[in-house]
């Protein structure tokens, strides 16, 4: 063989050094799939959640916009025939309510696992969580109807 071309080496030291490489280039893409599955990871919680989340503010969206929703709905009073208008009001911010929790808590999510930059989000929150944390409804909605802790926790002791 030319000595140029192995600069000096014998074959079982070039064979040492090709399979050496050949094992520090899979550690490496195997690192690479590693962080891509972190990532992926992330994306799929944000994105269930989302998906979650909008089908709630499907369903509020439309109780707000028809009253015989409300009244259908079972998980509005037991006995939903007897709701009266000030009744339906209420159901119909509440929903309005959670509309917005909704899209905080995605916007939260998205700040959490950096699918969104932070500055971004947190403008948005700066819009919204401090008036709704004023809002004893708000407040009262965002800590017993089942959102992520850490949201809630985020959003009690958010300042502006």
């Amino acid at each position: 063989m030319d000595n140029n071309l192995t600069f000096g080496l014998t074959d079982s030291e070039i064979s040492l050094l090709s399979s050496v490489g050949q094992i520090i280039i899979s550690l490496v893409a195997l690192f690479l799939t590693i962080i891509n599955l972190k990532i992926l990871r992330r994306l799929n919680i944000v994105d269930s959640m989302r998906r979650v989340n909008d089908k709630f503010s499907e369903l509020n969206n439309l109780e707000i916009g028809n009253e015989q929703l409300i009244k259908l709905n079972p998980l509005n009073y037991s006995d939903s025939d007897s709701l009266s208008k000030s009744e339906i009001k209420k159901i119909k911010e509440n929903n309005l309510i959670f509309n917005y929790l909704n899209i905080l808590e995605s916007v939260f999510l998205e700040m959490k696992y950096k699918t969104l930059k932070k500055q971004h989000a947190l403008k948005i929150m700066d819009s919204f969580v401090p008036d709704l944390i004023e809002n004893k409804r708000a407040k009262k909605l965002l800590m017993d109807s089942g959102y992520d802790s850490e949201f809630v926790e985020f959003c009690l002791t958010y300042k502006k």
